[in-house]
């Protein structure tokens, strides 16, 4: 079986007996001699005896249709579309208003790939009497195809059945292509709530769900580490501030906004930008009994109005938006907004504060792709293109590396009271880094404390033992040698969302 042979939908029985109840205008059919027969061995599977009844029939009436067309469907039965095509072509020219026959014709052209002519006689058939199962066939082949009209294709088959799992599961892929994942999740559970056994959807329903958060979800939910650590510090402002309303921005799985409850909170506002996700969060939050005390919203915290999404300002703000540099979540940006206008006076940030920290560091095996040369006695510089030359997660422990400096200061923020700028002004940051031992300095590699509290905090150190999170690192542009006891400089370049560095080649601070 051809892989177009598993992908079309054949027409079941009462399909069939509609189409020829409304697509036969040329004249009752009138059975030939035999046909009853044929009909007994086709459907036991018995295509041979089938196939030479029809061709004795054939022998006396060339033009015979229902000679034409039962050939047509044995031979498509053998798997031998070619064959079929031109008995269903024959059988279409001696009834041009039937539409079975112009269907059967369209599923064998699509089989030998003739996707043109196969079209042709998909909406020849859908001419004479439109039927879900036309309309389906014709958006697989628009999809197998390329083309984008399959959406409405299969949208048209839904319309007239929408009880047809296949039409709601491949409108589902088109979606999914066309980076719709809400709609296409929407389609698959369609059709899952229509077949639940249909493996194909359930499947792809999965993969869609799975690409609906990022990878780092599932990881950060297994850091207890981090978990112990936002547990305590929310436990503890909340036990200061009786009655407390808490605002949890970028609430994921509604994890933190429980926390917020168990501890205490009279009510919790907890906003998710990701609608999936926010729905999830809802249904994670009723099941396990927060409900009444937790309000989740499928919206960014910036699009919060207080007075309408929350119904006072926020006695405590708990977010976790920082990605392994710190920066690239829009923390400042986002927090620095929470305070200033979802904020009651003198709330708790938690975080309050982080700071950025970085070290020279010498890592030859991963220099050896960064940037992209020559691989095994081949240039690959041209696939450099595809290299992203800022920072990136790294597990420093799994690497091959050594260390050349003490970790130095890069960047403080304090959540309460920054207020960000032009959010295209980058700041340049002269820094200096203590050489401990000499080398090729040939990449930053740097990582966050987050200050929850004045007790807690979180660090992401390569010694601080594997957090989630891991340590960013860039690659330098070339290789700058360094001596123990130096104290080489470092330029970092720093905006609202993004940091990067570069060492001046040859200068020292000392």
């Amino acid at each position: 079986m051809t892989g177009k042979e598993k992908n079309i939908r054949r027409m079941d029985r009462e399909e069939r007996r509609r189409l020829r109840k409304q697509g036969h205008e040329d004249g009752p059919l009138l059975p030939a001699p035999g046909m009853e027969e044929v009909g007994r061995y086709f459907n036991a599977g018995n295509f041979e005896a089938a196939g030479e009844i029809l061709e004795e029939i054939l022998s006396v009436d060339p033009k015979n249709f229902e000679g034409n067309f039962g050939l047509g469907l044995v031979r498509a039965a053998e798997g031998k579309a070619a064959m079929a095509v031109s008995f269903f072509k024959t059988a279409a020219a001696v009834r041009p208003r039937d539409a079975e026959a112009h269907f059967n014709l369209g599923l064998a052209l699509f089989q030998t790939g003739e996707p043109e002519e196969a079209a042709a006689a998909y909406r020849r058939s859908i001419e004479i009497a439109p039927n879900a199962a036309t309309w389906l066939n014709l958006g697989i082949l628009y999809q197998d195809t390329g083309d984008l009209a399959a959406a409405a294709s299969y949208a048209k088959a839904i319309d007239i059945n929408p009880r047809q799992a296949q039409a709601h599961n491949n409108l589902g892929n088109v979606r999914a292509q066309a980076g719709d994942r809400e709609g296409a999740i929407r389609s698959y559970e369609t059709a899952l709530e229509i077949d639940p056994g249909n493996a194909a959807a359930r499947s792809q329903l999965n993969a869609a769900r799975a690409r609906t958060i990022q990878g780092w979800h599932l990881p950060m939910l297994a850091d207890t580490a981090r978990n112990d650590a936002y547990e305590k510090a929310i436990t503890q402002a909340v036990k200061k501030k009786k009655g407390a309303h808490v605002l949890d921005i970028g609430t994921g799985s509604g994890l933190l906004a429980m926390m917020a409850a168990r501890a205490g909170a009279e009510t919790v506002t907890a906003c998710e930008i990701n609608i999936p996700l926010a729905d999830i969060a809802r249904q994670v939050v009723s099941e396990n009994g927060f409900a009444d005390q937790i309000t989740v919203i499928g919206k960014s915290s910036e699009k919060l109005v207080v007075g309408k999404d929350m119904a006072r300002p926020a006695d405590i703000i708990v977010s976790e938006i920082v990605d392994v540099g710190l920066l690239r979540e829009g923390v400042l940006t986002t927090l620095s907004h929470a305070v200033q206008t979802l904020a009651a006076k003198g709330a708790e940030m938690i975080p309050a504060s982080a700071e950025i920290l970085a070290v020279l560091v010498e890592a030859p095996a991963l220099r050896r792709v960064n940037p992209l040369s020559e691989i095994s006695g081949f240039d690959l510089s041209a696939f450099d293109v595809f290299r992203d030359p800022g920072y990136r997660k790294i597990f420093l422990a799994n690497q091959e590396h050594k260390l050349l400096s003490r970790p130095f200061p890069v960047a403080a923020f304090d959540f309460r009271t920054f207020r960000p700028g032009d959010p295209n002004h980058f700041d340049t940051l002269e820094l200096e880094a203590e050489i401990l031992e000499d080398g090729a300095a040939q990449a930053v590699v740097f990582w966050f404390e987050l200050r929850l509290d004045e007790e807690t905090v979180i660090s992401t150190s390569p010694a601080s033992g594997k957090t989630h999170w891991g340590q960013a690192i860039q690659f330098l542009d070339t290789d700058i040698p360094v001596c123990k006891g130096d104290r080489q400089a470092v330029t970092a370049l720093l905006g609202i969302q993004e940091i990067s560095f570069f060492l001046p080649v040859g200068k020292k601070t000392n």
